[in-house]
């Protein structure tokens, strides 16, 4: 049987596969359990269901399907199921009649360890504690997993070790769970009265006197189970002399005691939920790690200090001739960040122990291995001490050093050598401060087919796992990069990264770093010594981790990607900036500085005594914040307030075409920077000049200058040139809450002019020569106003809609219209079915129309809604489309069907702006309104499961994107703000700030870390959508921006 899928096996296979129901395994309250196997060999357990006449069989198969969808590590997987009915003849009142006779069986993975009831009662010695603690702590996860982490919890209302299975490696699987629900019962409600539940000695007190089904059910059934397990326990622990791990597990034995006994509280209202019990184990693991981490001190009988590492008692190693042969390996790697290996160990021991009332003696291997000593132990004994203890250069010194070494251990051998264990602890630093990693080819020493340890330094740490090591028990050296990613920010940060089992991911670190590392301001605060060179390396060092760290593991950069960047970081460190560029290579400029020392021109040769610019090469924040690029050494300046690219603006000419030049302005300072930018050639431009704007602290500030379509060549002017000027916004100057081009125009003006009376302040001003564009613009002005806009996944087109009922495709790369259709009323919204050759477009008059673009010929016209169709959103899969209206109603419909109305969703008391289907759970989508909401559906049911309501005005448009390891919406907003929602916790996480009009349209970059938002302010702002940092605001120049769109393969 195929483990990847689930299937519906008949009842006449079932008896097959199982010998006729011949090979009982056990038997609870919903049946019976047999040990079978299927057509592929695979041995399987089927469990005949009991007779229930609760559920019909579509409900029963719905529900089997929704328990399919349970993924976790220690909940038994479902492979198959049978739900068949039969007709049979039987004697009922004296008469033979034909009745139905249900089959209902599951089928799910066989545990060949069987189940835990077997081992508390067995008496073979290698069920210690710490595999006991494995147990407790697995059910615990999996019990967690069943109450908090789906959006509907299932009770298990029979848990008991009998329905806890082990696998090979004595992992836990819970199993049976869900079955009340598969047999009808109402587990949601406070009682019931319909089947015995349960298991006598495991049911809580208040559902044997009044029937009481709750969450805290299974909790009374846990702490029974720990109890039993432990009690086991303590009897064994009696019988073996010497316990040389008595100490360390003492505590965590008593901590789980501890819970057992508030599990079983006879008030179900003092138990403890899952969720703090988890949290309690996570205390006991982590006093675990402290007394049982590196390394004990040695003396060399040559002389020499070694550190030495005990491996766990009988950890799975190889045998002894392997085992060797590796280590010897081990101990031949050289490398400067790599610890030393120097000998080890690896013997058998003889005890004593009781067995079966005899005395009998076994062996057990202990395995050591001796690194060469550090003076300044490891980094955990360090790191979480105040950021100035250890100075920024120290810290940085030591994440490069640790990535050179996972560097050697991933590219620099004959095949790579992982980790596992990359962790603080496993971190070792000379007198010196040189890191060098420590635990490195443990899945070596472990056996190459190994996957899962039994020892806690070999598994890992909470808040380093990997996501597909924790969940699927896959190691690759991208393992190692998600450790890596949250090492390194714990180094930045000085943090401690404070994982439990509630949160093996250490998600809440990360999003503690998102919260209080994301601005200069933040970083200088904890850094109150740091230089520019120094920020900009702690600003790579954040970004770095985060995108180590990232929900989409194709994203992780690797460990040559991440070298490179800390190389170019370290290399940019060492540039002297006080040393004076050559004339020549500075651009032609004519720089002119108004203040309270001279008005004259200064010439290069004076420039050293006055605002001298630079060419930067230093990266710019935008290369820091996307690790996918760096400022080149380029035609640029820097001033006491702005970098400066390009110095020259080139307008190469096209006929009949508008073509754009960009201006970068990168402000390095604390302030706002008012900046403007002027020509006298005001004429041959299409914003009306000089153009002015305010530069944020610490941003990019991008001006698009845009000339007018032209006929014929216009004449060289080689005396043509723009003047940029740009100054210090201070407190009574400017308002800061007109921080955008049009509205600081005038103020701007005036606060010129009065600077020059006054020379209070530097106006700093620099002539632009009239370089390449990089823009591309087609030119609808013919036509009327645009309302929409969408890309050709596969083709170079984009289509327009607009107020006058027009529908152009155009093509982007020839820069001209390809295709057109018209309507009589202006066209809201167009969008591209790309599968069935479609576009659907959505009018004003609340028609819906869908062209063929091949053939130009329309394929469909219908009556949609009553008011404006103001959106639609195309299933990306289905065949499904989705609109919206100012009549306040989303409409389903299904074009298989005919263009089916097949749902219609109420709920929005205003205009639905806007309308997206979710891109991880198709079968839902989101809404956004003027009524200031946004609204969560699936497409199966009338009403919406979620409603967020942060926003001050109506809301415009709605987008989503995946960050981190959860699914984020982003919104726009009359209110002139965007704001971040996290689905999981159902909340805005950010907002953000900065458009002097109402937000139109946002837009979340599939590739690149950034989020985009556009305004009527005539201006988009770029964020980084991990930090939230505002990254460049691109001044457009040509009036409202009412749409964004992504071009695939061109990262624009």
């Amino acid at each position: 049987m195929d483990n990847s899928e689930t299937l519906h096996i008949a009842y006449q296979e079932l008896k097959e596969i199982t010998g006729g129901f011949s090979d009982l395994l056990g038997c609870g309250t919903f049946g019976m359990v047999y040990k079978g196997k299927d057509k592929y060999g695979q041995e399987i357990a089927v469990k005949l269901l009991i007779d229930s006449t609760d559920l019909d069989g579509i409900a029963f198969t719905r529900e089997f399907n929704n328990l399919t969808k349970l993924k976790h590590p220690n909940i038994v997987r479902l492979l198959g199921f049978c739900n068949e009915e039969e007709e049979v003849v039987t004697e009922y009142n004296g008469k033979n009649i034909i009745a139905v006779k249900m089959h209902r069986a599951l089928c799910f993975e066989y545990l060949n360890k069987g189940n835990l009831q077997k081992h508390l009662s067995d008496e073979h010695y290698g069920f210690d504690w710490q595999t006991r603690y494995k147990i407790i702590r697995g059910v615990c996860m999996g019990l967690k997993y069943l109450h908090m982490e789906l959006e509907s919890p299932v009770y298990h209302l029979d848990l008991k070790p009998e329905n806890i299975l082990l696998d090979s490696n004595m992992e836990p699987k819970i199993a049976d769970f869900g079955l009340s629900r598969l047999l009808g019962e109402d587990t949601t409600s406070k009682k019931t009265s319909t089947r015995a539940l349960g298991t006598l000695g495991y049911c809580p007190p208040e559902f044997i006197k009044n029937q009481i089904i709750s969450k805290e059910f299974d909790i009374f059934s846990l702490g029974v189970i720990i109890i039993q397990v432990h009690k086991k326990w303590r009897e064994r622990l009696r019988t073996i002399p010497g316990y040389t791990s008595l100490v360390k597990d003492c505590q965590q034995v008593k901590k789980c005691v501890e819970i057992a006994l508030k599990c079983i509280e006879e008030e179900r209202c003092k138990r403890p939920n899952i969720a703090s019990i988890v949290h309690k184990l996570a205390e006991t693991e982590e006093h675990q790690k402290d007394t049982s981490s590196f390394i004990d001190e040695g003396v060399l009988p040559e002389g020499g200090m070694i550190a030495v590492k005990r491996l766990a008692e009988n950890s799975p190693v190889s045998c002894r001739n392997t085992f060797e042969t590796e280590v010897s390996y081990l101990m031949g790697l050289r490398h400067e960040n790599i610890v030393e290996l120097v000998c080890f160990s690896h013997e058998a021991q003889k005890e004593v122990v009781k067995l079966n009332g005899r005395y009998i003696i076994i062996e057990k291997m202990a395995s050591c291995l001796g690194y060469k000593y550090l003076d300044n132990g490891s980094l955990h004994m360090h790191l979480y001490a105040d950021t100035t203890s250890i100075n920024w250069d120290t810290r940085f010194k030591i994440i490069k050093g640790i990535c050179l070494g996972l560097h050697f251990l991933h590219k620099e051998l004959d095949a790579p050598l992982i980790h596992m264990n990359l962790v603080p602890r496993s971190i070792l630093l000379d007198d010196n401060w040189v890191p060098k990693i420590a635990d490195f080819g443990f899945s070596r020493l472990f056996g190459k087919e190994q996957t899962s340890m039994n020892t806690i330094n070999v598994q890992g740490y909470n808040g380093y796992f990997a996501p597909e090591y924790l969940y699927r028990g896959e190691i690759s050296t991208m393992s190692d990069i998600y450790s890596l990613g949250m090492l390194i920010l714990e180094i930045t940060t000085g943090e401690k990264n404070c994982a439990g089992l509630e949160d093996s991911f250490g998600r809440k670190f990360v999003d503690n770093v998102h919260q209080n590392w994301t601005t200069d301001e933040q970083i200088i605060h904890k850094y109150p010594s740091l230089d520019p060179n120094g920020l900009q390396q702690v600003n790579a060092c954040i970004v770095i981790g985060l995108k180590c760290v990232e929900a989409d593991r194709n994203k992780w950069p690797s460990i040559v990607d991440i070298v490179d960047k800390l190389n170019i970081v370290g290399i940019i460190s060492t540039v002297d900036w006080n040393k004076k560029p050559s004339v020549n290579a500075r651009p032609q400029m004519n720089p002119v500085s108004i203040g309270n020392k001279s008005s004259a021109s200064i010439t290069a040769e004076t420039m050293s005594h006055w605002h001298m610019s630079r060419i930067a090469i230093k990266p710019t924040r935008q290369w820091l914040q996307s690790l996918y690029s760096y400022c080149k050494e380029d035609s640029s300046v820097s001033t006491d307030l702005l970098d400066i690219y390009p110095t020259e603006l080139r307008f190469p000419f096209k006929p009949n075409m508008l073509i754009s030049c960009s201006l970068q302005l990168t402000n390095t300072t604390d302030d706002c920077i008012s900046i403007w930018l002027g020509t006298k050639s005001s004429k041959k431009y299409m914003a009306k000049m000089p153009l002015r704007g305010v530069v944020p602290p610490r941003s990019t500030y991008t001006i698009i200058v845009t000339t007018r379509e032209q006929e014929k060549q216009p004449p060289s002017n080689r005396e043509e040139f723009f003047t940029l000027g740009s100054t210090i916004v201070r407190d009574g100057n400017l308002s800061l809450n007109h921080a955008d081009i049009s509205s600081a125009a005038v103020e701007f003006c005036n606060f010129r002019k009065k600077l020059k009376k006054t020379a209070a302040d530097k106006v700093h001003e620099l002539i632009l020569e009239p370089l390449k564009s990089e823009i591309q613009i087609i030119s609808i002005r013919k036509f009327s106003k645009m309302l929409s806009m969408d890309v050709h996944p596969t083709e170079p087109w984009v289509m327009t809609s607009h107020l006058g009922g027009d529908i152009f495709i155009w093509d982007y790369e020839a820069l001209e219209s390809e295709i057109s259709f018209g309507r009589n009323n202006p066209v809201y919204s167009a969008k591209f079915i790309e599968r069935e050759k479609w576009v659907v477009a959505g009018d004003g008059d609340g028609t819906i129309c869908v062209y063929n673009y091949n053939t130009k010929h329309q394929v469909a016209n219908f009556k949609a809604h009553e008011g404006e169709v103001t959106s639609l959103a195309v299933h990306p899969s289905g065949p499904l489309v989705l609109s919206a209206s100012d009549d306040h109603l989303i409409k389903l419909w299904n074009w298989e069907k005919g263009w089916e109305c097949t749902q219609t969703f109420e709920g929005h008391s205003d205009t639905v702006t806007q309308v997206i289907f979710n891109t991880v759970d198709t079968d839902s989508f989101a809404s956004a309104s003027l009524d200031h909401t946004i609204r969560i559906w699936d497409i199966s049911t009338f009403e919406s499961k979620i409603i967020l309501s942060d926003h001050l005005d109506g809301l415009t448009c709605v987008h989503s994107c995946t960050g981190d390891i959860r699914q984020y919406l982003i919104s726009g907003s009359l209110d002139r703000t965007a704001q971040i929602w996290d689905m999981e916790a159902e909340r805005c996480v950010q907002t953000l700030k900065g458009h002097a009009d109402r937000v139109s349209c946002v837009y979340c970059h599939p590739e690149l870390p950034v989020v985009i938002t556009g305004s009527h302010d005539g201006t988009i702002r770029v964020w980084h959508s991990t930090t939230y940092r505002l990254e460049n605001i691109i001044a457009l120049n040509l009036g409202a921006v009412y749409a964004l769109g992504y071009i695939e393969g061109l990262k624009r």
